[in-house]
């Protein structure tokens, strides 16, 4: 997880697999996951503090961490 200045800026889907808005994070999140072995990656607002929670998973715990930080860059270039 990772704090933020504002969570309410990010909407996901129901299911919470999909950012919905800022829909440029997703792309992006699509682009990076996308470079990973068997990479999947979901953001979505805790409900309870103000932070966003990261859930990563790749090839290794090593790319999966990686995954997760890098994730956590977009967050940080989109979540001001």
């Amino acid at each position: 997880k990772t704090p933020v200045s504002n969570k309410n800026l990010i909407k996901c889907s129901d299911d919470e697999t999909k950012i919905i808005e800022p829909i440029e994070l997703q792309i992006e999140l699509d682009k990076l996951v996308d470079k990973y072995q068997n990479g999947r990656c979901f953001i979505r607002p805790s409900g309870t503090e103000n932070v966003v929670r990261i859930y990563a998973e790749a090839y290794s715990q090593i790319l999966a961490d990686e995954l997760a930080n890098k994730a956590i860059d977009l967050i940080d270039r989109y979540i001001v």
